[in-house]
């Protein structure tokens, strides 16, 4: 009989552990705020992170952060 390859085996488990996210954090800026960076932005920022850190559990990468800078 010829032998498996044991490198299939256990393959779905050993991909979940893998598994690392890609994450662009989205932030919306009042009017208030004018078009610099505001605390708003800051806390949103410091708010968002906090969130991705608890809820990925460290298996994730946050690519970018884009702030909606349109008035409306």
């Amino acid at each position: 009989m010829a032998r498996k390859s044991r490198q299939g085996e256990n393959s779905s488990s050993t991909c979940k552990a893998c598994l690392l996210w890609s994450i662009a954090v989205y932030i919306r800026l009042s009017r208030e705020d004018g078009n610099e960076e505001s605390e708003s932005v800051v806390n949103q920022k410091k708010i968002l992170a906090e969130f991705v850190e608890q809820y990925f559990d460290s298996q994730y990468i946050i690519v970018d952060y884009y702030i909606d800078a349109r008035l409306i």
